[in-house]
């Protein structure tokens, strides 16, 4: 920290898989007091002006959301004198209980992945109410996904409205072992279904709603006239994109409005604590290379 900050206007950025495993603790347990020594540390360089991470998981969130509290408290997020938010990039892949059992079943620990929409929703709030902008992802064309997976996602998207986010998706690549012992090929444009495209839709709604908010709030102080500038151009140019998107994805089959017949999802998150799964409770099958 002490050399990079000066060379990056005091910004300092932890590159981790996952924050929250930093010197983890048996059974998948964050380690509370590391994570925050780590930021109290860090915090302590005096040309050190703000401290992010590259990526988080929800999981990590949920189980430990006093770390979450403290390292806002450390950063002093929102605060006279102090940075308007901490943003990391957070794997959300898909909103489907199934897919997740299948495929993101070590992604979920300690929870069971049949409770993943329920995680990723008590996550979002979470991070929202400490100043935590995510950048999540979801991931089109994971393996075994059917038409009922996706409006699934759908309607996690929608759920995520009321949290300042953004939300990405990519393709599904089969990498190393995966490509090799399952002959799959790497989802592509031609492999979406109109399902897809109201997905893309519903991503790109939240973000545009999002965008200029989000670069309002967290854009870099150092460049006011460039903040107000793109700040402007998010929230003038919003209307226009969406419309452009909107027809894009109708042109590909999608639906036009993909929330329609999908009603909010009340958060049943908390309940998931009674149920964290321990390690050796049950056999679940390894996050596969690529996933």
């Amino acid at each position: 920290a002490e050399i990079n900050a000066p060379a990056n206007n005091g910004w300092i950025t932890f590159h981790a898989e996952d924050l929250f495993r930093y010197e983890a603790l048996p059974d998948y347990k964050v380690n509370h007091d590391a994570i925050c020594n780590l930021f109290e540390e860090v915090s302590r360089v005096p040309v050190v002006r703000s401290i992010g991470a590259s990526h988080g998981t929800l999981t990590g969130v949920v189980s430990s959301p006093e770390t979450v509290r403290e390292i806002a408290r450390i950063r002093r997020l929102g605060k006279p004198g102090g940075p308007k938010a901490i943003g990391m990039q957070m794997g959300i892949e898909t909103g489907s209980r199934r897919l997740a059992r299948l495929n993101l079943a070590s992604k979920m620990r300690p929870y069971h992945p049949g409770d993943w929409p329920d995680v990723v929703r008590e996550g979002a709030s979470i991070l929202h109410e400490n100043r935590f902008f995510a950048c999540f992802t979801l991931i089109f064309g994971l393996p075994g996904e059917t038409e009922e997976d996706v409006r699934d996602t759908i309607r996690l998207v929608r759920d995520l409205d009321h949290y300042q986010s953004t939300i990405v998706p990519m393709f599904y690549i089969p990498m190393g072992v995966t490509r090799e012992s399952c002959n799959e090929s790497p989802f592509s444009l031609n492999d979406m279904t109109p399902a897809h495209f109201d997905l893309l839709q519903a991503a790109w709604d939240h973000n545009y709603r999002h965008m200029g908010g989000v670069w309002a709030q967290y854009g870099r102080e150092d460049r006011k006239a460039l903040k107000r500038l793109v700040y402007l151009l998010a929230k003038g140019g919003s209307g226009y994109f969406r419309r452009r998107m909107r027809r894009f994805a109708t042109a590909h089959g999608g639906s036009g409005n993909p929330f329609r017949g999908i009603a909010e999802t009340p958060c049943t998150a908390p309940r998931v604590w009674a149920r964290r799964m321990e390690p050796q409770e049950e056999s679940v099958a390894p996050l596969q290379e690529g996933t």
